[in-house]
């Protein structure tokens, strides 16, 4: 039997269409060997970053840790310090310490009842302190300056809503200012009776109390920085770098040292 001519057409086209499914199935594998080998690099690369970022982490933190030191031990820091950790692949940690006046100033944590807050004011120049509080609260202010070759103190004590006030204690005038994260709602101003200030310290009394400062008079020079800022940035050999800071308050005397008589002279105390 004689097929006819057009019947052996769909045999010849038959070639063609295997050698596009061929590309077809070529394509798709490139296509999904492609995308496996991105996702591959990038899993890497995401790996290696988060390992830098660690490691510039960790000397970051080194670097705050060796300046809290040596501030603790000597009370100063040279800054800026480069550090080497070798043992993180040659990372790096440049680490700064500051401490920048301040117009005003809150004491970064409540102060218990008859706790006491300590604020710097050696080489202030200023005339008088404007001390806040929270209304619950009382407080007793001690100015610890320098006279001559002698160390005194200047006290007064304020009360907070009572009216007329407990014996020995001046009225405070009800007000409202924001200092930081703390509201308070009761201040006073304290006069500076020294040249040579040193310490002004704040006792609450009859109840917990958040304490600010603020300089009374707006042409008093900044009060001294009440804190030390420490800065300490980590960076790796490709550049990966991390920074952290830390906020240290300078040493304060006990609560005790309110109630400590000292006597300078030969002579022994007596009552």
């Amino acid at each position: 039997m004689i097929l006819p001519e057009n019947s052996k057409k769909p045999l010849k086209s038959a070639r063609g269409q295997v050698l596009i499914l061929f590309l077809l199935v070529l394509v798709l594998g490139l296509a999904i060997v492609v995308s496996v080998a991105s996702r591959t690099v990038t899993d890497i690369r995401i790996t290696t970053t988060s390992d830098e970022s660690n490691r510039a982490y960790f000397a970051a933190e080194a670097g705050i840790e060796e300046a809290l030191k040596q501030l603790q031990l000597s009370g100063s820091f040279a800054s800026p310090v480069e550090l080497d950790f070798t043992s993180l692949n040659n990372t790096t940690a440049t680490v700064t310490s500051s401490s920048t006046p301040v117009s005003e100033y809150a004491f970064p944590s409540v102060v218990d009842k008859d706790d006491v807050a300590q604020f710097l004011l050696s080489g202030w120049t200023g005339s008088a302190i404007n001390i806040w509080w929270q209304e619950d609260a009382s407080v007793e202010v001690s100015l610890v300056y320098q006279n001559g070759a002698a160390y005194e103190i200047d006290k007064s004590a304020y009360d907070s809503t009572k009216s007329p006030p407990t014996p020995g204690f001046s009225p405070s005038t009800a007000s409202s200012k924001t200092i930081g994260t703390f509201t308070f709602n009761r201040y006073e101003t304290f006069a500076i009776v020294s040249s040579t200030p040193l310490l002004l310290r704040v006792r609450t009394l009859y109840a917990d109390s958040a304490i600010g400062i603020e300089k009374a008079n707006a042409g008093d020079p900044d009060l001294p920085g009440q804190t030390q800022i420490v800065e300490s940035t980590g960076k790796t050999v490709s550049g990966v770098t991390r920074k952290l800071q830390a906020i240290r308050t300078f040493p304060a005397l006990s609560s005790l040292f309110d109630y400590v008589l000292f006597n300078g002279g030969s002579s022994a105390l007596s009552k």
